[in-house]
């Protein structure tokens, strides 16, 4: 089996903000799209009169990775540094799969789709790594973009986001980005792990002590 780490082309925050609207428009895909191209929050918050919610999107190169090969598990590690409101202790968040493999997009916001991971992850309110399983119908995903030698892109959401239930009031999870190679000698970017077994390689021609067994089409010439 191998195992390769990748770290993403490219991430971004992606926020989109209404006012005197409701959650669920926001959710939906209403709203204002802004976005940066390297720090990022996942983030769900209320203030009166004024709903925020934005998520982060990845995209991986894997086309380094074998098109025959078979990929056995995923996930992606993000570094959360902070956290902000009193409802920020428990927030549950899960990668979704994103249409968008191209670049800076101003209605990157609205290109996940439903095809998401089975595990959800409690970030909690503690600084440290959080791992993302890439399982589910996500897992096939990348299988799938892999074996056709695509790159693969995901967008981190939260609970709040993506079951719909209004917050109650800030709740704000931080979490470095691609920039941050080298904060305070460490280096914090987020990054996609991959295991795959590799395509059996064809067997074309033994050596032997006293010669060379040639085979071809499955006979012995």
């Amino acid at each position: 089996m191998a195992t390769v780490t990748i770290y993403p082309e490219y991430n971004s925050r992606v926020g989109r903000s209404e006012n005197f609207e409701s959650w669920s428009q926001i959710v939906s895909g209403d709203g204002q799209s802004s976005q940066t191209s390297t720090t990022t929050h996942s983030v769900a918050t209320y203030y009166i009169f004024v709903f925020y919610c934005t998520r982060i999107y990845f995209r991986f190169d894997t086309t380094s990775i074998p098109t025959g090969a078979t990929i056995t598990s995923a996930d992606v590690k993000v570094y959360m540094h902070s956290t902000a409101g009193s409802n920020a202790g428990a927030e549950f968040h899960r990668l979704f799969q994103s249409d968008d493999l191209t670049s800076d997009n101003e209605d990157l916001y609205q290109s996940f789709t439903s095809t998401d991971a089975d595990t959800t992850t409690d970030v909690g309110n503690s600084a440290g790594w959080k791992t993302f399983e890439v399982d589910g119908d996500l897992l096939t995903y990348l299988q799938t973009q892999v074996t056709a030698g695509n790159k693969t892109a995901v967008i981190l959401r939260n609970k709040l986001d993506y079951d719909g239930t209004q917050p109650s009031g800030i709740e704000s999870h931080n979490f470095y980005g691609l920039d941050d190679d080298d904060v305070g000698g460490v280096d914090y970017r987020p990054y996609l792990t991959v295991d795959y077994t590799e395509a059996a390689t064809p067997l074309t021609k033994l050596t032997l002590n006293s010669g060379t067994l040639n085979i071809k089409g499955g006979n012995l010439i």
